[in-house]
């Protein structure tokens, strides 16, 4: 009888508020860098908002069993980390929010470090508004970083770029290359299909876009109709391009993406979804559906089932849910070619900011 898949707990990471994990090989060992948003100040208040915004990135490397601390990255309010490398150059990008510990300052540098020996060193600052997530791919040789970042409270006013942008690598650095409108920014997937980009662009406030490179520039393609959009991924069915959307207010759907739109063909869940994993491994196809809170922001309910499912018969199945406490990010990784899943929980069922994040091994 066949069983199915679970996700076994293999590891517990103590973190503050983690919001991104970011499994990464580098020079052919496993790392792993977790962004963290803050730190609880003692007397304070229980507030997803508040806290000590001065943490830094933790990075850590895989030691047999598990991942062990390596290191940290200087960070204010990290959102985000992307490892990426450039002609055998190698790059890490850490997304900060803001700074602070009350009041906070939301014009803030979001840093491109360099690694020199065994070193991470600054190479670029951008200035950044409540940045949430830095992204890499390649088109046509060329190098971008896509910047999501933004955020609207009344009487918040900005110096720095407030829209989401994307950055060309021009030899030296990078260069700012195209403005998004977005002002409430949290996710870019690139995918390549038919020999066509796409570049989908989550926003909280838009209908939230899929770019096509076309003549040289991100150009419109179609929207999603849900708003407070998190996360998309997308995949290849049949000759068909497929993809998921997930709606933190909304719906997560699946459906097909084309020319004529998207055409939604299941619902995999509710309000509160933050966060999409895809694995495609050994012809099987999971994803990983974290969820961050309900009931907003001044009374969240962070205990959370997040989900895993199992691609059959041209339809996602739940086969697992998994416990999240204030989801906000989940990555495969594979280790001696076993699936694992490493999952970001920022806020604890006392909204407090310290908090396990988990490691999963997938047996199937």
């Amino acid at each position: 009888m066949n069983r199915e898949p679970v996700l076994v707990p293999v590891q517990q990471l103590e973190t503050h508020c983690a919001r991104c994990v970011q499994p990464f090989r580098m020079d052919g060992r496993l790392h792993l860098a977790v962004a963290q948003f803050a730190r609880d100040i003692e007397g304070e208040m229980p507030s997803m908002h508040a806290g000590d915004s001065g943490i830094p990135t933790a990075l850590y490397r895989w030691e047999g069993n598990g991942f062990a601390p390596t290191g940290e990255l200087p960070s204010q309010g990290g959102e985000d980390a992307e490892y990426f490398e450039i002609g055998g150059r190698q790059f890490l990008a850490v997304a900060n929010i803001r700074s602070g510990a009350g009041p906070y300052e939301y014009d803030v540098e979001s840093v491109i470090y360099e690694r020199h020996e065994w070193r991470w060193l600054e190479f670029q600052a951008v200035p950044s508004f409540g940045a949430k997530q830095w992204r890499h791919f390649v088109i046509e040789g060329q190098h971008f970083l896509a910047l999501a970042q933004g955020i609207l409270v009344p009487g918040l006013e900005t110096r720095h770029p407030a829209t989401s942008r994307i950055y060309r690598w021009n030899g030296q650095g990078f260069e700012e290359f195209q403005v998004l409108e977005g002002r409430w920014g949290y996710n870019w997937t690139h995918v390549e299909y038919m020999g066509r980009h796409f570049l989908a662009y989550a926003d909280h406030l838009l209908r939230s876009p899929v770019l096509e490179w076309r003549e040289g520039r991100f150009q419109p393609w179609l929207e999603m109709d849900e708003e407070g959009g998190r996360a998309f991924a997308f995949f290849q069915e049949e000759g068909e391009l497929l993809g998921v959307f997930a709606s933190i207010s909304g719906r997560t759907l699946l459906g097909r993406f084309s020319d004529q739109g998207f055409n939604a063909l299941q619902d995999l869940g509710g309000p509160g979804g933050r966060e999409l994993a895809l694995l495609e491994h050994q012809g099987q196809r999971y994803l990983a559906r974290v969820s961050f809170i309900t009931g907003g922001r001044e009374a969240p309910q962070t205990v959370q089932e997040s989900e895993l499912f199992q691609w059959r018969s041209g339809r996602f199945h739940k086969v697992a849910g998994f416990t999240t406490h204030g989801g906000t990010s989940a990555a495969w990784f594979l280790v001696d070619g076993q699936p694992h899943l490493a999952v970001a929980n920022s806020l604890s069922p006392e909204v407090r900011f310290r908090n396990h994040s988990q490691v999963y091994r997938l047996n199937t």
